[in-house]
């Protein structure tokens, strides 16, 4: 990355965990190319400055969620960004963190993403984990099948999130980059995709580093003075003037949300479609769910032919003619195409 290279990174973030990598973090805009990598037809500003701006976003939110949060250290507090990977009240004692399973019981929630029989018993709990800490049956399903394109994937094992440096980059950037009707998602507000309506206005859910704090977290750090919502904007301050930002207008917009309420279904994201496609064309695991399918189906027709035949060649053999020709059998002929189509 152009803006970000190694050597800056291994400086910048003096606090960070060694599974937070510059590789790791490369690996998983490699899935999303479009952070750090596009803007509004609209907007004015040059692609670097929206890169940086992304940047410092991101690097701000995350560092309120998983930052050192030290006072007074030779590392400003701004950049003690991944110091941890696992949420700190849950991961000594996961069980005294058992709301986070609440909508496995949910009647839809519960039924979309299943949750195993270990997550109704809380001996698996969906807390927080990642660089922006995913949370919730839900959202560990819903990153699960953008990653593996099966939700069962992270609902077995949440804790790969945290034991994967490129999954722990990746959960969150999946989070950053994903709409969740009625909420756009946070790249387009930073890249100025995001534009509000009449409802948006009328509720405050204007343009800047706020909306993103609303989008996160917005029921319990918004539409009021809220302690963690201003240092996730004094974050961004530092990250503004770290990155060169301070000519950049969207960066001095709006930068806390205390006066903007929740999104709703009458808004801008809210009154759209989305539609998730899943690109099987690029993904290895997808086709190997693909070739396991024609093998069964295979299979399944074999089945059904070998009924069919077994009464004309009950021995399925290889047969010899009266010329010394030799030839296989309709049995044996199916058994094989049956086998060759799961090599």
């Amino acid at each position: 990355m152009r803006i970000l290279k190694e050597e800056d990174w291994n400086t910048t973030f003096g606090m960070a965990l060694d599974i937070y990598t510059y590789k790791n973090f490369l690996q998983a805009i490699g899935r999303y190319p479009a952070f750090c990598g596009e803007k509004s037809e609209t907007s004015s500003t040059d692609m670097d400055t929206i890169c940086r701006r992304e940047l410092a976003a991101f690097f701000a939110q995350v560092t309120q969620e998983t930052g050192g949060h030290v006072p007074n250290d030779p590392v400003p507090e701004f950049r003690q960004t991944f110091r941890f990977v696992r949420e700190i009240a849950c991961q000594s004692n996961p069980a005294h963190c058992s709301g986070y399973n609440l909508a496995c019981s949910s009647a839809l929630q519960g039924k979309w993403f299943k949750c195993p029989q270990s997550a109704l018993t809380n001996e698996i709990v969906y807390y927080g984990r990642g660089a922006i800490q995913l949370t919730h049956n839900y959202n560990y399903g819903r990153f699960s099948l953008a990653a593996f394109a099966d939700d069962q994937v992270l609902l077995l094992a949440p804790d790969r999130v945290a034991a994967e440096g490129e999954l722990a980059f990746l959960a969150s950037l999946w989070f950053w980059m994903t709409p969740q009707n009625p909420k756009p998602s946070m790249h387009e507000v930073v890249t100025e995709f995001y534009v509000p309506n009449a409802n948006d206005l009328s509720r405050n859910l204007v343009d800047g580093f706020g909306l993103l704090t609303n989008i996160i977290n917005g029921s319990m750090e918004c539409n009021g003075p809220n302690d963690k919502a201003n240092t996730r904007a004094k974050y961004f301050e530092g990250w503004v003037e770290f990155m060169g930002l301070q000519d950049d207008a969207w960066s001095k917009k709006n930068r806390t949300c205390e006066s903007m309420q929740r999104f709703d279904m009458a808004g801008s994201s809210g009154s759209r479609t989305l539609y998730y496609q899943y690109d099987a064309n690029n993904d290895d695991i997808a086709k190997e769910r693909a070739d396991v399918k024609a093998a069964e189906d295979a299979l399944l027709k074999a089945a059904k032919k070998l009924r069919e035949f077994r009464r004309a060649d009950p021995d399925g053999g290889v047969y010899e003619t009266k010329s010394g020709a030799s030839y296989v059998g309709p049995l044996t002929t199916l058994l094989l195409l049956a086998i060759s189509s799961l090599m």
